[in-house]
């Protein structure tokens, strides 16, 4: 019996995906983050460039059930692309 794989959904493009195929984020008290560890509320994007562009503080404030500015998600952007070797 195969084991079982979590599936998760982009905020960008609202596609499902193995949950080890996305980045996850988090919502910290300076605005969000890439999160490494795994602890507290997260939101889901796809490791490439369209999705990452197309993230909105709407999008977020929505997955994240909090208010995120568009400062925060052009710097979370900014920190996705670099991640990526895109930056």
């Amino acid at each position: 019996m195969a084991a079982h794989v979590p599936v998760r959904t982009c905020v960008a493009c609202r596609a499902r995906a193995p949950k080890g195929d996305l980045l996850r984020m988090v919502r910290r008290a300076g605005g969000p983050v890439v999160d490494v560890n795994g602890a507290g509320r997260g939101a889901y994007v796809h490791p490439d460039a369209a999705c990452i562009a197309a993230m909105s503080a709407t999008m977020l404030a929505r997955a994240f059930r909090g208010g995120v500015s568009e400062a925060d998600v052009g710097r979370l952007g900014e920190d996705l692309r670099s991640g990526l070797g895109a930056g």
